[in-house]
């Protein structure tokens, strides 16, 4: 089975994105030959480098510069700027179409809305099934309804996603709807304490600091506008905590980034702000930290908590996506709610008071990610989803 897998963000490498290429992995190793998956994008960047570097199969088809742009830029046109934008992508559907024919495909999976807009009409005129994997809940205008309509198949990375989609959407289109965890290999997360003790070291932060760490692209979706104002007021009143802010700007969120890192250099814990901007060293990152915060205002099923407790870690988060179920445990974290800058600066100082980070409870956060979020048991899930939507198509 040949399955063209979409993703139409070539500018960056996270999570989702980082998702789809544990799946292209797991496909190789769990089930050898069953799959030949080919990632399109639309552009050279991370995500291309980083599915070659891999060892997996890359074809850059280029769009057009308008729809290129990323951080809402489209969205925000006016009518005819839209209108240019459509037509635009019409062309792109048009010559992706005669690509799909010459090529020989079977599935055109979306790793997003956007994506299927890329990649949804030429699938469907060239008679293709298609698939759209849903990892957050962040409902964006017009495009989940018409990604809806174009998708044969909608898998959800958590059951709480269906929350995105309208009582109507659900009950009409109810034999779309598949619910399915990623996977993840999380064993290269735990580290010896000698990692932990470098790496504070290369950072300037003494062996006996707590350290709160957030881990994700910065935008305002992930909340950390929320989480300067609420740990800057805990560490000017406890010299002892140190902020560990892991991640990059996304495009059109520089300015929102640059904001918050003056805020937090006015602080009078300011010299205890470490902004490190995208790392490729994560996992000595989570070991370098005491608590992983995750203020998200919209989430799918947060990689980064996976990693976290992964890494042994509690975690404060907000109830966004799947983070209540990922927390259901009192031993794996903390739900903020409601979402605030009073109420994360409460979960925080309750996480803090009551934070266990002893051998047995990294333990059971870890084996907690092993038992119930392996690759296998993702892989196998999709396999069945795709093979059923191609016998059925």
């Amino acid at each position: 089975m040949k399955i063209v897998f979409f993703e139409a963000r070539h500018d960056s490498f996270y999570g989702a994105q980082q998702s789809l290429l544990t799946l292209f992995s797991g496909l190789r190793s769990t089930a050898p030959g069953a799959v030949k998956a080919v990632l399109v994008t639309t552009g050279e960047g991370p995500l291309s480098h980083a599915f070659r570097d891999a060892g997996h199969e890359v074809v850059v088809l280029p769009s057009g510069a308008r729809s290129s742009r990323f951080g809402g830029a489209v969205l925000g046109d006016g009518l005819g700027g839209r209108l240019q934008t459509g037509l635009e992508m019409l062309r792109y559907n048009l010559r992706l179409r005669r690509w799909l024919l010459d090529t020989g495909v079977d599935l055109v999976y979306a790793n997003n809305a956007r994506s299927m807009m890329f990649c949804g009409p030429s699938a469907l005129a060239a008679g293709l099934p298609r698939l759209w994997y849903v990892r957050g809940d962040q409902r964006v205008r017009g495009l989940f309804a018409a990604a809806l309509r174009l998708s044969n198949r909608v898998v959800l990375i958590a059951d709480a996603l269906r929350s995105v989609f309208t009582p109507a959407e659900r009950s009409r289109f109810s034999e779309r709807f598949r619910v399915l965890n990623t996977g993840f290999d999380v064993t290269h997360f735990a580290r010896p304490a000698a990692v932990r003790v470098e790496m504070r070291r290369k950072l300037g932060v003494p062996d006996n600091a707590f350290v709160v760490g957030m881990v994700g692209s910065i935008s305002a979706r992930k909340g950390h506008d929320l989480l300067v104002p609420a740990l800057g007021a805990l560490m000017d009143a406890k010299t002892h905590l140190h902020a560990l802010i892991v991640g990059g700007a996304v495009e059109g969120s520089e300015q929102f980034a640059e904001d918050l890192k003056a805020q937090s250099a006015a602080l009078a814990s300011a010299s205890r702000w470490h902004w490190l901007g995208y790392r490729q060293d994560i996992g000595d990152c989570y070991a370098a930290m005491d608590l992983l915060v995750l203020p998200s205002r919209a989430e799918g099923l947060p990689r980064t908590i996976v990693e976290a407790l992964a890494a042994g870690l509690p975690v404060v988060a907000s109830a966004a996506g799947a983070s209540r179920q990922l927390l259901g445990d009192v031993r794996l974290g903390h739900v903020v709610e409601p979402l605030t800058v009073e109420g994360l600066q409460s979960a925080m100082t309750d996480a803090m008071q009551s934070a266990d980070v002893g051998s047995a409870s990294r333990a059971f956060r870890r084996s907690y990610v092993q038992d119930n979020l392996s690759i296998e048991a993702y892989v196998n899930g999709f396999l069945t989803i795709a093979r059923e939507l191609v016998n059925d198509h």
